[in-house]
């Protein structure tokens, strides 16, 4: 076969291929390559016949030997990228478009798939560059802003976001895709009226999209409807049965309201409808758990490990019942279990841990904490617990982790400009507070016993005098970021950067002996509570410190004798108390008729 008859059975083949006839596409490219077996087209070609056939080692080897014996071909690259991609080896990926574009700096698809590439290794900012490489180079295409949209709300660059979806949707009014990411950002910005705008928009296209339906209950739930977000959760549910965050938003909006006789529903009804899923079950017995329903929850992971056998959830879910109830060493059997079913999960790991530190094993404890490690190096209770059994070995390394004296600051905040006083300013914030503290009992899963807390993103409310509050807090954070010293080797110091963003903020308002069980702040990198409204009977020079936030007693069962409260830190109005995610901290309780008041936050560096 000549050259020129090969090129025109390729050109048959690539036909086929764009009809979408890979059998016919297939045996053209075979047929070419038997003739000219280093044909860089044919192997390319060939190659993607072997991605749409599901078979991508096979196509990955034949992108590779027509790179190889023609190395400048961009497209190839690019085809490359795309592969590795969806095969989730990011970095390979990268490096594939990354050559693409060097050797045609002017080729779009490149640019757009290499930021979806380091999009989805959560480098939002290098993808930022990458959308904005395609868009200058095709400025009119809308999904190239909807990417973009993405990535800008993810570093919390929320308004350009939002103008970003609006470059999408006045080039394409009907993208779904940009309403519905535009309704998200607005909620984050807590501009929900805007939001429902957005999801009433698209309603009628999206009527049968749990996620949609999902997020339009999330908006509701803000603007007060609560009747509203109730309907819309339960449709998201119907739609879509084995839609946890629709059942937890579900359940917990009932726990929040008092409504005890809906609390659990959701999951009976559609346990019933899917008998068989797994995830169901476990999150149901982990509602029922957390709502002190203990023997119920048992019931439900019992009753699954009968109906459908062993599973890790299971036996995690058996174990933290055990937990709560006091009986240590079931709830180890339990969590044994559950790793020998999955072992790499750090969760599992970290709960063994905990009680092999309260039985003062504390080299079984270290190995599992390892395993946490491995899976993930910025969890910030696997240092909490390291800490601790640093501590309790004697090693150096405990003071260095936690050094309370440097890492735990506490400081007044400025006033902000247009207020009178201090006390004008702080009244004025009391008083925003307060009207949003409208749920009837503390969060199922967060740390406070005897209060409310808000939802939402509290920093992101568009009300003046909360902004005016996020304005003097930045400040102090940034003050706090500037006086840590330099330590690449330091878990907290070694993340240290010029800019950070909120990941979590909110409300806490706790009544008369009410009280934060210790804890740890998992979702922060660097955390803390300013205080809005302090009782008169949390004060300095009592000796019981009523009140007070402490720091270092954690919240394992280790006896009077290893529990450590390494400072304490009497809170007043303005106060801002800002310390490691990882250091353990909770509250002395106290009694007042008065409420005692803080707005924590979550924060994480910017890359």
């Amino acid at each position: 076969m000549s050259s020129a008859m090969v090129q025109s059975v390729l050109q048959q083949g690539v036909g086929a291929l764009r009809q979408g006839n890979l059998v016919v596409a297939e045996k053209a490219f075979l047929s070419a390559l038997s003739q000219a077996p280093d044909e860089p087209n044919g192997l390319h070609f060939l190659g993607l016949v072997r991605k749409q056939q599901n078979r991508p080692l096979e196509a990955e080897q034949l992108f590779r030997q027509s790179l190889g014996h023609s190395p400048h071909q961009p497209q190839v690259l690019n085809n490359l990228g795309n592969l590795l991609k969806e095969l989730s080896r990011f970095d390979e990926a990268v490096n594939s478009y990354q050559e693409a574009v060097r050797q045609d700096e002017k080729f779009v698809d490149a640019w757009f798939n290499m930021g979806l590439a380091l999009q989805a290794q959560s480098d939002h900012t290098a993808a930022i560059q990458s959308f904005d490489r395609a868009i200058a180079l095709s400025p009119s295409l809308p999904k190239f802003y909807t990417a973009k949209g993405v990535s800008l709300k993810a570093v919390d660059r929320l308004e350009e976001a939002v103008t970003c979806y609006d470059q999408a949707i006045a080039l394409d009014p009907s993208n779904f895709r940009a309403w519905h990411n535009k309704g998200v950002t607005l909620r984050l910005l807590q501009k929900t009226e805007a939001a429902l705008e957005c999801y009433t928009t698209i309603l009628d296209a999206g009527k049968r999209i749990p996620e949609l339906r999902f997020n339009n209950a999330c908006a509701l739930y803000d603007a007060g409807r609560t009747e509203e977000a109730d309907e819309e959760l339960r449709i998201a549910i119907g739609l879509n049965p084995g839609y946890l965050m629709a059942h937890e938003a579900l359940n917990k909006l009932y726990w929040e309201h008092g409504q005890n006789e809906k609390f659990g529903k959701s999951y009976e009804m559609c346990i019933k409808a899917d008998p068989k899923n797994v995830h169901l079950r476990t999150a149901f017995a982990n509602q029922l758990n957390m709502a002190e329903r203990r023997e119920e929850a048992q019931s439900v992971l019992e009753t699954a490990i009968a109906e459908l056998g062993d599973a890790s959830g299971f036996y995690h879910g058996l174990g933290i019942i055990a937990e709560r109830q006091g009986e240590k060493d079931l709830a180890m059997e339990h969590f044994r279990r559950a790793i020998d079913l999955e072992p790499d999960v750090g969760r599992y790991r970290l709960d063994l841990a905990a009680h092999l530190i309260e039985r003062e094993d504390y080299k079984e404890a270290e190995s599992h904490i390892a395993v946490a490690e491995m899976a993930d190096p910025l969890d910030q209770e696997m240092w909490a617990f390291k800490g601790l059994v640093w501590r309790f070995t004697g090693d150096d390394r405990a003071a260095w982790l936690n050094n309370y004296d440097a890492f735990v600051q506490a400081s007044v905040l400025d006033t902000p400009e247009g207020y009178d006083c201090a006390d004008h300013f702080w009244s004025e914030l009391r008083s925003a507070l307060v009207q949003m503290h409208t749920t009837e009992r503390n969060p199922l899963d967060q740390s406070l016993r005897g209060g409310t807390q808000t939802p939402g993103r509290l920093l992101f409310q568009d009300i003046q005098v909360i902004q005016d509050y996020r304005k003097v807090l930045e400040k102090r954070i940034q003050e706090y970021i500037r006086s840590l010293p330099d330590d690449p080797t330091h878990p907290f110091l070694s993340r240290k950067t010029d800019g950070f963003r909120f990941t979590g903020s909110w409300s806490v308002r706790l009544k008369s002996e009410g009280f934060h069980v210790n804890h740890v702040h998992p979702q922060g990198w660097l955390s803390g509570p300013t205080y809005i409204e302090v009782p008169s009977v949390i004060r300095k020079d009592d000796p019981n410190k009523a009140g007070w936030v402490k720091f270092g007693e954690t919240g394992l069962d280790l006896g009077d004798e290893r529990q450590h409260v390494a400072k304490a830190v009497c809170p007043e109005v303005g106060l801002c108390a800002l310390f490691p995610s990882y250091t353990w901290h909770g509250t002395y309780p106290f009694t007042s008729k008065e409420y005692r008041m803080t707005t924590p936050c979550d924060v994480s560096p910017l890359a």
